[in-house]
Formats: C-alpha cells, structure tokens, sequence
C-alpha cells in the first residue's frame, strides 16, 4: 500500500486540546473534496501526548503524526493532482507550524496486524550515504522484524514505510502500538534495548521518535462496523 505520513508541529500559542479540534476540523475540510478524497481508504490522525519521559528519545516537540492510505502509487498521485490542494494546503497553514515538518510518500506494509491500537511509537531511520536505497530498506526490513521478538507483550500493530523517492534523512517510518500505555512503554524499551547495531545507528542518524495516541477517523474496509 501507499501511505502518506507527515509530522507536524502545533502553531505557537495553539494549547494541545485546541490543535487536536482544529486538525480534525482540517480533515473534514479535506474531506469535501471529492477528488481529492474518494481515492483515499484510511486516514489516521495520531496527537502526540503530553508526557513521552517514559520512552527514552522520544521528542516532545511535535504535535502529530497524519497518516493517508492508498491502494496503490496512481491513485495517491491523482489525489494530490487534483485543483483542490491549494485549498487543503492553505487551510493547513492554519493548523501546522510548518517548522521541522516531514512529509513523505511512502511504500508500506503491515507486519503484525492490519489496524494500529491506541497508543503507538513512530520511530525515524536515515539512511547511511555509502548504502544505496534497496539495500538500506531490505535491511531495516530484516533488522525491524528481527527486533520483533524483544517485546515482552507483541504489539497489536506494527509496520514499516520507506519513502519513495531517495532522501537519505527519515527514509524509514517504524511504528508499533499497544493498548496500554504502560504496554507500549515497556514494550519500547523493551524493544530500544534489543536493537541490532544497524538499526541503532540508522534511528540515531537525524534522530526522530514521537509517541502518540492513534484515532482513525476514516476507513472504508470497516464501514458501518461501530
């Protein structure tokens, strides 16, 4: 599947209550746009918490993770082809800080799962200059799913997306999440603990980790299901 992931930070001023409303608001704005949304199938919103000390390396500073879901690279391209987006993308200056943004186009896969549960860690991995693409995503495939096996409790979820395009920094997008904060909490360190030393230097690279709670606000394979 393709998956647009960005990571925004909240506009100064902005209280952590209001800017969860107001980006909300911003997805029913998108929303209208027929074009633009008829070929999206999940859409997820994860709003970093308030409090991420119990998981070392986690950056406080950002307001959350958006996520869009296609089926495939044509129909991503034809949504953010359409005359619509400036309107989207001026209403999201309204919400984004638009300072230390990543955005990316990403190829992604689940690995346990096919849902995320409410409390998730997203953790960025860069890409070494002397590695080329495949190589570097075949090996964070191998060493994400090898690392696996440290949880104490499996994640409900976990997946991984590499970006499309080559870009060197924040390249990998991993997350897993759990039901409990307390699970995800031990399960990353758990997890932070066991990683081989491949996937320890790609994640302190251009370090990049944020813990959020996960609400899907749009899923056409679960219509009608509650």
């Amino acid at each position: 599947m393709i998956k647009i992931i960005y990571i925004e930070q909240r506009r100064a001023g902005d209280s952590r209550e209001y800017w969860a409303r107001r980006w909300r608001m911003h997805g029913g704005f998108a929303m209208q746009f027929r074009e633009f949304w008829d070929p999206v199938r999940i859409y997820v919103q994860n709003d970093c918490v308030a409090d991420c000390s119990a998981f070392a390396g986690a950056d406080p500073g950002f307001g959350g993770v958006g996520e869009l879901l296609y089926d495939d690279l044509a129909s991503c391209q034809a949504s953010l082809a359409t005359p619509n987006m400036p309107a989207i993308m001026a209403d999201g200056s309204q919400v984004f800080a638009r300072q230390k943004a990543v955005h990316l186009v990403t190829e992604a896969r689940n690995l346990i799962g096919t849902r995320p549960a409410a409390h998730r860690v997203f953790a960025y991995a860069s890409r070494p200059d002397a590695m080329d693409q495949a190589a570097f995503r075949a090996r964070l495939d191998e060493s994400f799913a090898a690392s696996a096996k440290a949880f104490p409790v499996p994640p409900v979820h976990m997946s991984i997306a590499h970006n499309i395009e080559p870009c060197g920094t924040h390249e990998g997008v991993m997350d897993f999440s759990f039901h409990t904060m307390d699970e995800a909490a031990a399960g990353h360190a758990a997890w932070a603990a066991a990683q081989d030393a491949f996937l320890a230097d790609a994640l302190a690279r251009d370090p990049l980790k944020v813990v959020t709670h996960s609400c899907i606000l749009y899923d056409t394979d679960h219509f009608g299901e509650g």
